[in-house]
């Protein structure tokens, strides 16, 4: 008896570029640090940063070297010395990581915009890495430029941006009495006097404490508020006009938490929240709370903004909420408050427990602690690290014709074989599927008969073809085995790799 399976792919190649490295290096909580250019990461004891939340870290594009860190109030260089003028920034250390950002100046390869919040107001600080022999300063002209102004209210801490290589528009976008306020940054310039400004009523009583996050591809917010339970929405962005909209509210329909840490995963499916049965963000707290990270599905089965998958997480006294960030290696970290630990979510990419969170994922350096925040970064840039694999499966079970479904037949999967990432979606039914994977060697399984039937574009580095048309390949699957071989021809930074299906 022969079994068919008809398998077209519509394969996206984005180019791997070096401009991921601004992340390479982290500053955090109590003189914690991280170093990404190994696998797991090297941790850091070397940090003056001593902050309960807000921070953030820039590293330059061609080499990882790290540039200088932040906590909102005061500016370390490379060498861990404060800036010249370096400190009385107008920012706030203790409020959540989303208090400091730091985004790039794409008309210069020089200039970097530190954006903080206090009290009512927000504010934008300029470093310039030409100044002090290139190690880096703050031009006293253009330090604690008014960004925006709430006369009215206290200031909220959320607060985000958007930045991709290539792309003419940056945002900055701020969330700020129930208002979403995206501004512009254009040839080299913050438009400071129009920002858009979305009013969206549901938002409205979101309290001023908690997360703003941009998915990778930089279509879909995620806001967080700690002081109400299940205070959480997702909201579509767009990058072209800063609207924000269509909001969505997530929850549980078995258990209540107080939403805090939020972030994406790297292909933008899935989006991950900690909750907390306490509010108390108090080291040495004899509070007990139950914090958990949770996974939802965007977009997913009826009912995925209520029902999301519970990971793990730890109950007691001095267990108190944290940051979630997505890191360079396609990983995503947990702040473990008051703990010299981060959590580690493995496969952040795969639906359900596959996606494995770990609790005592890493251990921080002797004397180093981790508090709430984590450095915040722009994500845009690690989402071109992986390519977007949609297909058509049609099942044959005794070459008469396509069966809906092929119940003798196993499902069809793609294994990584680096980071055992199973993917559940692609099933034994007819139908479209698709799915995300970061660089690395693929199986799919069955295993295609004829490997020298492969072949696709390698000189399209735009991250999507022209013509999505020219990537469709029709192929027949049997159990034996093919490879690929990926060569990166005129992209940045050329890698060559293998992937296998």
């Amino acid at each position: 008896m022969r079994k068919i399976i008809l398998l077209i792919l519509l394969i996206f190649l984005s180019n791997y570029v070096s401009s991921q490295n601004h992340g390479r290096f982290w500053y955090f909580g109590q003189n914690a640090g991280l170093d990404f250019s190994t696998s797991p990461p090297t941790t850091l004891n070397d940090g003056q940063l001593n902050s309960f939340e807000g921070c953030s870290a820039i590293s330059d594009d061609l080499g990882g070297n790290l540039l200088f860190y932040t906590d909102g109030t005061t500016v370390w260089n490379i060498n861990h010395l404060q800036m010249p003028n370096g400190s009385g920034l107008f920012g706030d250390p203790n409020g959540s990581n989303a208090q400091v950002l730091i985004v790039k100046n794409g008309a210069t390869t020089n200039e970097y915009f530190i954006i903080t919040k206090e009290y009512q107001t927000t504010y934008y600080t300029i470093v310039d890495m030409s100044l002090n022999n290139n190690l880096g300063d703050i031009d006293v002209n253009r330090k604690n430029i008014v960004l925006n102004n709430n006369p009215n209210a206290i200031t909220s801490e959320q607060m985000t941006s958007f930045f991709e290589p290539g792309n003419s528009v940056s945002w900055i976008i701020l969330f700020d009495s129930g208002s979403f306020y995206a501004f512009r940054i254009l040839n080299g310039a913050i438009n400071v006097n129009n920002p858009v400004i979305s009013n969206l009523a549901i938002t409205s009583n979101i309290e001023t404490r908690g997360m703003l996050k941009l998915s990778p591809d930089g279509s879909t917010l995620v806001l967080t508020g700690i002081s109400n339970l299940d205070q959480a929405f997702l909201l579509n962005f767009d990058i072209n006009t800063g609207a924000v909209t269509n909001p969505i509210e997530l929850s549980s329909s078995t258990t209540t938490a107080y939403y805090y840490g939020a972030e994406f995963s790297p292909d933008s499916r899935l989006v991950y929240l900690n909750g907390n049965t306490d509010v108390s963000p108090s080291c040495g707290s004899q509070v007990i709370n139950t914090r958990e990270v949770f996974q939802f599905e965007i977009n997913g089965p009826t009912g995925w903004n209520s029902n999301p998958i519970a990971l793990g997480g730890s109950t007691g006294a001095n267990s108190g909420r944290g940051s979630l960030q997505l890191g360079p290696d396609g990983r995503i970290y947990f702040a473990r408050s008051c703990h010299p630990w981060l959590g580690l979510i493995v496969n952040p990419t795969i639906i359900g427990t596959g996606a494995t969170y770990i609790d005592n994922g890493i251990a921080l350096a002797s004397g180093t602690f981790s508090r709430q925040g984590l450095p915040s970064f722009f994500t845009q840039q690690y989402a071109m690290n992986y390519h977007t694999i949609q297909g058509n499966i049609k099942y044959d079970f005794n070459s008469d014709g396509c069966d809906v479904a092929d119940l003798s037949f196993s499902n069809l999967s793609i294994q990584s074989s680096g980071n055992s990432v199973l993917v559940n979606s692609i099933s034994r039914l007819d139908g479209n599927y698709g799915v995300t994977l970061p660089d690395g060697q693929f199986t799919i399984t069955p295993k295609p008969r004829k490997p020298n039937l492969l072949e696709f574009l390698t000189n399209q580095c735009s991250g999507k073809f022209s013509n999505p048309s020219q990537s469709i390949y029709t192929r027949l699957l049997c159990n034996r085995k093919w490879s690929e071989r990926r060569p990166r021809s005129n992209c940045s930074s050329i890698r060559t790799s293998k992937t296998r299906f």
